[in-house]
Protein backbone atom coordinates (compact mmCIF):
# COMPACT_ATOMS: atom_id res chain seq x y z
CA UNK A 1 0.00 0.00 0.00
CA UNK A 2 1.42 3.54 -0.87
CA UNK A 3 2.04 5.35 1.70
CA UNK A 4 0.16 8.75 2.28
CA UNK A 5 -1.26 11.27 4.30
CA UNK A 6 -4.48 12.95 5.15
CA UNK A 7 -4.92 16.26 5.56
CA UNK A 8 -8.52 17.77 8.04
CA UNK A 9 -9.35 21.47 8.58
CA UNK A 10 -11.86 21.29 11.07
CA UNK A 11 -12.93 25.00 11.06
CA UNK A 12 -15.52 25.90 13.68
CA UNK A 13 -16.64 28.93 15.16
CA UNK A 14 -14.94 29.47 17.68
CA UNK A 15 -11.46 27.47 17.01
CA UNK A 16 -10.07 26.13 13.74
CA UNK A 17 -7.89 22.91 13.95
CA UNK A 18 -5.97 21.34 11.38
CA UNK A 19 -4.77 17.41 11.79
CA UNK A 20 -2.98 15.43 9.49
CA UNK A 21 -3.75 11.11 9.64
CA UNK A 22 -2.05 8.53 8.19
CA UNK A 23 -3.62 6.48 5.24
CA UNK A 24 -5.09 3.82 7.72
CA UNK A 25 -5.94 6.98 10.25
CA UNK A 26 -4.11 7.10 12.89
CA UNK A 27 -3.44 11.16 13.72
CA UNK A 28 0.07 12.24 13.28
CA UNK A 29 0.18 15.86 14.29
CA UNK A 30 -2.68 18.30 15.90
CA UNK A 31 -2.81 22.20 16.24
CA UNK A 32 -5.22 24.42 16.35
CA UNK A 33 -5.23 28.35 16.22
CA UNK A 34 -8.70 31.02 17.37
CA UNK A 35 -9.84 33.83 14.94
CA UNK A 36 -12.41 35.86 15.88
CA UNK A 37 -15.48 37.71 13.68
CA UNK A 38 -14.80 41.18 12.62
CA UNK A 39 -17.39 44.07 12.36
CA UNK A 40 -17.67 45.04 8.47
CA UNK A 41 -20.36 47.88 7.19
CA UNK A 42 -22.43 47.36 10.58
CA UNK A 43 -22.89 43.62 10.76
CA UNK A 44 -20.63 40.76 12.91
CA UNK A 45 -18.46 38.80 9.80
CA UNK A 46 -16.40 35.67 10.00
CA UNK A 47 -12.87 36.91 9.41
CA UNK A 48 -12.28 34.82 5.90
CA UNK A 49 -9.09 36.33 4.81
CA UNK A 50 -7.59 35.17 8.10
CA UNK A 51 -9.10 31.70 7.71
CA UNK A 52 -7.96 31.63 4.09
CA UNK A 53 -4.74 32.31 4.75
CA UNK A 54 -4.36 30.24 7.45
CA UNK A 55 -5.42 27.26 5.63
CA UNK A 56 -3.67 27.99 3.00
CA UNK A 57 -0.32 28.59 5.33
CA UNK A 58 -1.05 25.33 7.06
CA UNK A 59 -1.26 23.26 3.83
CA UNK A 60 2.11 24.75 3.04
CA UNK A 61 3.23 24.20 6.22
CA UNK A 62 2.62 20.69 5.59
CA UNK A 63 1.44 19.24 1.51
CA UNK A 64 5.02 18.02 0.68
CA UNK A 65 6.73 17.17 3.21
CA UNK A 66 3.97 14.48 4.67
CA UNK A 67 2.75 13.35 0.95
CA UNK A 68 -0.81 14.91 1.39
CA UNK A 69 -2.71 13.04 -1.25
CA UNK A 70 -6.22 14.17 0.72
CA UNK A 71 -7.67 16.85 1.84
CA UNK A 72 -11.19 17.34 3.62
CA UNK A 73 -12.49 20.74 5.34
CA UNK A 74 -15.49 20.81 7.75
CA UNK A 75 -17.11 23.93 8.65
CA UNK A 76 -19.72 25.40 10.69
CA UNK A 77 -23.18 24.98 8.76
CA UNK A 78 -25.37 27.34 9.22
CA UNK A 79 -22.78 30.18 7.33
CA UNK A 80 -22.81 30.87 3.94
CA UNK A 81 -20.63 32.57 1.79
CA UNK A 82 -21.60 33.99 -1.61
CA UNK A 83 -19.74 33.87 -4.81
CA UNK A 84 -19.71 36.53 -7.10
CA UNK A 85 -19.49 35.53 -11.22
CA UNK A 86 -15.63 36.39 -10.77
CA UNK A 87 -15.14 33.40 -7.89
CA UNK A 88 -14.34 36.09 -5.32
CA UNK A 89 -16.81 36.51 -2.41
CA UNK A 90 -19.65 39.41 -3.41
CA UNK A 91 -20.03 40.29 0.42
CA UNK A 92 -18.36 39.71 3.59
CA UNK A 93 -19.64 36.62 5.27
CA UNK A 94 -21.83 37.70 7.44
CA UNK A 95 -22.10 35.56 11.09
CA UNK A 96 -24.79 33.73 12.20
CA UNK A 97 -24.37 35.36 15.51
CA UNK A 98 -26.05 38.46 13.91
CA UNK A 99 -30.00 39.01 14.65
CA UNK A 100 -31.98 39.46 11.75
CA UNK A 101 -34.13 42.51 11.02
CA UNK A 102 -37.71 41.14 12.18
CA UNK A 103 -38.99 42.65 9.02
CA UNK A 104 -36.43 40.51 6.66
CA UNK A 105 -37.70 37.69 8.50
CA UNK A 106 -41.25 38.30 8.05
CA UNK A 107 -40.76 38.85 4.55
CA UNK A 108 -38.48 35.43 3.97
CA UNK A 109 -41.56 33.72 6.19
CA UNK A 110 -44.36 35.27 3.94
CA UNK A 111 -42.76 34.45 0.39
CA UNK A 112 -41.53 30.80 1.40
CA UNK A 113 -43.80 29.77 4.02
CA UNK A 114 -44.46 29.99 7.73
CA UNK A 115 -41.53 28.71 9.82
CA UNK A 116 -43.41 25.53 11.01
CA UNK A 117 -43.80 25.25 7.57
CA UNK A 118 -40.38 25.39 6.47
CA UNK A 119 -39.35 23.36 9.92
CA UNK A 120 -41.99 20.54 8.01
CA UNK A 121 -40.54 20.31 4.48
CA UNK A 122 -36.85 20.92 5.75
CA UNK A 123 -36.13 19.56 8.36
CA UNK A 124 -34.87 23.57 9.81
CA UNK A 125 -36.09 24.69 13.00
CA UNK A 126 -37.09 28.23 13.14
CA UNK A 127 -34.56 29.81 15.20
CA UNK A 128 -33.93 33.03 16.37
CA UNK A 129 -30.24 33.88 14.98
CA UNK A 130 -29.80 33.38 11.11
CA UNK A 131 -29.22 29.71 11.57
CA UNK A 132 -31.76 28.88 8.70
CA UNK A 133 -29.28 29.53 5.35
CA UNK A 134 -32.40 30.71 3.50
CA UNK A 135 -33.34 33.31 5.80
CA UNK A 136 -29.27 33.94 6.24
CA UNK A 137 -29.32 34.79 2.33
CA UNK A 138 -32.44 36.74 2.74
CA UNK A 139 -30.93 39.01 5.70
CA UNK A 140 -27.45 39.13 3.68
CA UNK A 141 -28.62 40.24 0.65
CA UNK A 142 -31.17 43.11 1.95
CA UNK A 143 -28.39 44.53 4.50
CA UNK A 144 -25.50 44.24 1.53
CA UNK A 145 -26.91 44.14 -1.82
CA UNK A 146 -24.14 42.97 -4.40
CA UNK A 147 -25.19 41.82 -7.94
CA UNK A 148 -25.63 37.84 -8.99
CA UNK A 149 -24.59 35.62 -6.50
CA UNK A 150 -24.67 31.78 -5.79
CA UNK A 151 -24.21 29.64 -3.04
CA UNK A 152 -21.13 27.34 -2.40
CA UNK A 153 -18.94 25.57 -0.71
CA UNK A 154 -16.22 28.59 -0.26
CA UNK A 155 -13.30 27.00 1.54
CA UNK A 156 -13.17 24.25 -0.99
CA UNK A 157 -13.58 26.49 -3.86
CA UNK A 158 -10.71 28.63 -2.55
CA UNK A 159 -8.23 25.60 -2.92
CA UNK A 160 -9.40 24.24 -6.07
CA UNK A 161 -11.41 26.99 -7.91
CA UNK A 162 -14.00 24.45 -9.21
CA UNK A 163 -17.53 25.21 -8.00
CA UNK A 164 -19.87 22.37 -6.81
CA UNK A 165 -22.35 22.26 -4.52
CA UNK A 166 -21.95 19.43 -1.14
CA UNK A 167 -24.88 17.80 0.53
CA UNK A 168 -25.42 18.87 3.98
CA UNK A 169 -27.87 16.74 5.40
CA UNK A 170 -30.41 13.83 4.63
CA UNK A 171 -33.74 12.91 5.76
CA UNK A 172 -36.53 10.49 5.07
Amino acid sequence: MDDYNIAVFDVGKTNKKFTLFSSDLRPILSTSTYIGEREIEGLLCDDVEAIANWILSTLAKYVEKHNVRSLAITTFGATIALVGENGELAMPVVSYNNEIDPAIRKGFYEEFGSPEDLYVRTGTPPLGQPLNVGVSCTGSQECIPRGTLRLEPYSSYLNTSHSFSQTQGLWR
